[in-house]
C-alpha cells in the first residue's frame, strides 16, 4: 500500500518538476537590449578610454532604461543610468544625460557634473556629440563627437 502512495508521489515531483517547469521556462522575451562601444585600451600605460552604451528597451522597442560608461584612465568605471532619454522620429534621434559621480568625502558619492549626448541610433551604432556639463546643465565646457559602434544586440 505504501508503495503505490510512494509511486504516485514521485510521478506527480517528476511532472512538477520537468513537465510543467519546463513550459514556464522560456517565457517571450520582454526586453531588448543594446550595447553600442568604443571602449579599448592603450598598450603603452593601461589606461582606457571611449564610451559603453547600454539601452534597454521594451517589446514595442521603445527605451525604457540605460546605462553609460565613459572611460578616462579607469578600465573599471561603473555603470551610470541614464535619465531624460528621448527617441524621436524616422531617422532615430537620441538624446539622454548621465550624472558623473565623485567622491563626497565622507564614503560617498554626489553627482559633480552631467553627461549630455545628442545623435542619431541605428541598429548599427550610436553617433553624435556628447558634452561634459555643469550640474546643473547651465554651462557645458567640453564637447566630443563620438562614434561607438554596436556590439551585440539581444533579448532579456
Amino acid at each position: 500500500m505504501r508503495s503505490k502512495y510512494t509511486a504516485r508521489g514521485l510521478i506527480f515531483m517528476l511532472l512538477v518538476n520537468f513537465g510543467w517547469t519546463a513550459k514556464a521556462a522560456s517565457p517571450p522575451a520582454t526586453e531588448f537590449v543594446s550595447l553600442y562601444s568604443s571602449w579599448k585600451m592603450y598598450a603603452e600605460t593601461g589606461d582606457c578610454g571611449g564610451y559603453t552604451l547600454t539601452l534597454i528597451q521594451g517589446r514595442k522597442r521603445q527605451i525604457m532604461r540605460g546605462y553609460l560608461q565613459a572611460y578616462a584612465g579607469n578600465c573599471e568605471d561603473a555603470q551610470t543610468p541614464i535619465e531624460n532619454i528621448q527617441l524621436r522620429g524616422k531617422h532615430a534621434t537620441l538624446s539622454f544625460t548621465a550624472p558623473v559621480y565623485a567622491q563626497d568625502g565622507k564614503g560617498g558619492l554626489q553627482i559633480f557634473a552631467n553627461w549630455k549626448f545628442s545623435g542619431t541610433i541605428s541598429k548599427n551604432r550610436v553617433k553624435g556629440k556628447m558634452e561634459y556639463c555643469s550640474i546643473d546643465m547651465q554651462s557645458c565646457n567640453s564637447s566630443t563627437s563620438i562614434v561607438l559602434p554596436a556590439v551585440t544586440h539581444g533579448t532579456l
